[in-house]
């Protein structure tokens, strides 16, 4: 809890930083209308890879210290069940995580709608950048689930995310995480389809890693591996 607790001091310190810096910048916060519903800002680089990026690496660190051999097997010692252990741990650190996330669109949104006619909901910019962080969050639990060592789970996580981020959304298209960052190239649909399958993705990804989590034989075989 301790961990928990400083990480979240460090991340507000972090957001507060990022946050003096956006809202200082005019080429950053500035806003161009493009669809309806949609904005186009360099705005969304910060809320949909920079930020989402900060919170996987905080799964990534906090799950691979309890999930080392030497503490997996006192985490085994422990009476608690094991979905417990994972998915409750996994939500306290989402929602400690999201505080900060939140009150930062939060901020965007009251400032995009004094610049602009065409007013934009919260729940519009919730839409459109959330499933991002809720995905790679959730991908983050995964791989470390499933490899138990940092060192792997950073190359395989930053492996997607260049491959990704690097072809600017031509290479996945409509497929492309990133896609709020480039929405002035697909469509409404296309726009709500992709964060619909990252949000359905997150919870296939969550209910995997509880699986292998609590799998015998796949903890047997990392036992013989290590």
């Amino acid at each position: 809890m301790r961990n928990v607790r400083a990480l979240l001091f460090t991340q507000l310190g972090i957001y507060a930083v990022l946050s003096a810096l956006i809202f200082a910048t005019p080429k950053i916060i500035a806003i161009e209308f493009v669809k309806p519903y949609y904005l186009h800002s360099n705005f969304y680089f910060f809320m949909d890879f920079i930020l989402p990026i900060i919170m996987m690496f905080t799964i990534l660190i906090l799950f691979a210290e309890d999930l080392g051999k030497k503490n997996f097997e006192f985490v085994n010692s422990l009476p608690i069940s094991k979905f417990r252990f994972l998915f409750v741990r996994y939500l306290r650190i989402s929602l400690l995580v999201f505080i900060p996330y939140t009150a930062m669109l939060c901020l965007f949104n009251h400032y995009a709608n004094k610049k602009i006619e065409n007013k934009v909901s919260f729940v519009r910019l919730l839409e459109l950048t959330m499933p991002t962080a809720l995905f790679l969050m959730a991908l983050a639990l995964f791989v470390i689930v499933l490899t138990r060592k940092l060192f792997y789970s950073v190359i395989i996580c930053g492996s997607y995310l260049l491959f990704d981020a690097s072809s600017m959304g031509n290479f996945l298209n409509d497929k492309t995480l990133f896609i709020s960052m480039y929405v002035q190239k697909f469509s409404p649909k296309q726009i709500s389809d992709n964060r619909v399958c990252f949000f359905m993705l997150t919870f296939v990804l969550i209910l995997s890693a509880y699986l292998i989590f609590r799998s015998k034989i796949y903890n047997q075989i990392l036992d013989r591996l290590r």
